[in-house]
């Protein structure tokens, strides 16, 4: 530690320990190599008794960091490690302690500061007042944990951003479509409620223009956006809602397309899931699901047997949500439409009298769900169609795609290069392959998956 050290140096570091300056007596002892001179060890000793006790009370002010730097000291001017160790050893512990508390402290205030601004924040937003909802939103981030609530509610502020931004670029379908999503988290405003019916009634505005003279002088071609087969597209009716511009999907695939059974991979798009003591349930694959009549030469996905046609309507996935679209006797919520964003609980009706409804259940999928009407049948004996786009969620819960008996553990089907996998809910079990049309027991279930057949006669499935 030491080499050649001068007397004067051994004499400005004893000074230093005399007057309780004991940094700069480790500083005038350190940094030479080599073994100390005799007339240091009693200087070293009584530095490193002295480091050691201000060690100790550093330790008792909870001035952690110093006391660890302390016994280090005295360590280093020869202190028995033995006896050095213990303390380190209760520095650290204690220091580890006190940060925790530090963070628990620190988690909580933060828990209190969203418990306080996130309620004030819905209030602002449900009242209409976002540029208060948004500064309560930015106080609050970073603090807490993210709940339910406040997922909900930051979702609906940026939804909110973007509707604005799309008002302001006259860019009205694309409006309704953005505050249609927010009413989907569950939100509920009196100024959503006008919001939406202000962009309807823009809308009814458009197509009554299309209809009179400057529409008519066009060329008649449709939007873009809408495209038909020839043999499908019958006269508009002068009082459906039309599309704007880009605002929905195609409506149907041309017929150099077909219509194939197998979108993309090895899995039909028809699929019957039947669970022992719960039911069946018909699958639907793809991101266009059409509704037709059933019988004889049909080639709708979702064959009704009712006064329809061929394809009577067609359901979209685009990204997160589904539109309905028909040219010719479609009605949502009791008005005609040609395309209109579906929400959770849309009452859907074809024709004259078939009557479905749009379910989804649950937020953490887009996977969501048509319930058949009463008296309507399809061709399997299915009363709840899955139009699967997402995981399957099946649980005792009524944010599940498929409603359990209670005490039944929750599972997942999920759809993975071309295969079915089926994953507990709880756990961290390997998701297992459902082979189609073999039972398979995960659980307390009793299941199978299995093909429906086209050319086979209603209600016959084939694995």
């Amino acid at each position: 530690m030491f080499g050649r050290l001068a007397n004067d140096r051994i004499r400005s570091a004893t000074l230093a320990l005399d007057e309780g300056r004991l940094d700069d007596a480790v500083r005038l002892l350190s940094g030479h190599k080599g073994r100390p001179p005799a007339e240091a060890d009693s200087l070293l000793a009584r530095l490193a008794e002295a480091l050691m006790t201000r060690g100790q009370e550093h330790l008792l002010s909870r001035r952690f960091t110093e006391a660890l730097a302390d016994f280090d000291h005295a360590a280093s001017c020869g202190a028995d490690e033995a006896r050095v160790e213990p303390w380190r050893a209760r520095a650290r512990s204690a220091m580890k302690e006190a940060d925790a508390a530090d963070h628990q402290a620190r988690v909580a205030a933060s828990e209190a500061i969203a418990a306080e601004l996130l309620p004030k924040a819905l209030e602002a937003f449900l009242a209409g007042r976002l540029a208060q909802a948004r500064s309560l939103l930015q106080q609050v981030a970073g603090a807490g944990h993210m709940n339910a609530e406040r997922s909900s509610l930051e979702s609906a502020m940026k939804l909110a951003q973007q509707a604005s931004q799309a008002l302001h670029g006259d860019r009205f379908a694309e409006a309704r479509v953005l505050v249609g999503r927010i009413t989907q988290l569950g939100l509920a405003a009196d100024w959503l409620v006008d919001c939406q019916a202000r962009l309807d009634s823009l809308q009814e505005c458009r197509q009554s223009l299309l209809s009179g003279p400057l529409g008519l002088i066009s060329d008649g071609r449709m939007p873009p956006g809408i495209t038909m087969t020839p043999e499908d597209a019958p006269p508009r009716p002068a009082n459906a809602t039309m599309a704007a511009p880009g605002a929905a999907p195609p409506m149907y695939r041309t017929a150099q397309e077909g219509w194939i059974e197998t979108p993309g991979n090895c899995l039909p798009r028809r699929l019957v899931l039947r669970i022992d003591g719960v039911g069946a349930f018909l699958l639907l694959r793809g991101d266009r699901v059409t509704i037709g009549r059933a019988g004889p030469g049909a080639s709708a996905d979702l064959e009704l047997f009712a006064d329809l046609s061929e394809r009577q309507a067609q359901i979209i996935r685009a990204g997160e949500d589904h539109f309905i679209a028909g040219v010719n006797g479609v009605e949502l919520a009791g008005r005609k439409v040609e395309h209109a964003l579906l929400q959770h609980d849309d009452r859907i009706r074809l024709g004259s009298r078939v009557k479905l409804r749009y379910l989804r259940p649950s937020s953490k999928s887009i996977t969501s769900l048509i319930d058949l009407g009463e008296g309507i049948r399809t061709t399997c004996e299915s009363r709840r169609v899955v139009l699967w786009g997402g995981p399957l969620i099946m649980a005792p819960s009524h944010d599940a795609h498929v409603m359990l008996p209670g005490g039944t553990g929750g599972v997942v089907l999920l759809e993975r290069d071309g295969q079915i996998l089926a994953k507990p809910m709880s756990g961290r079990e390997t998701p297992r392959t459902v082979a189609l049309g073999s039972p398979f027991v995960i659980g307390d279930l009793r299941l199978s998956i299995a093909a429906l057949d086209r050319s086979a006669s209603p209600g016959r499935v084939v694995g």
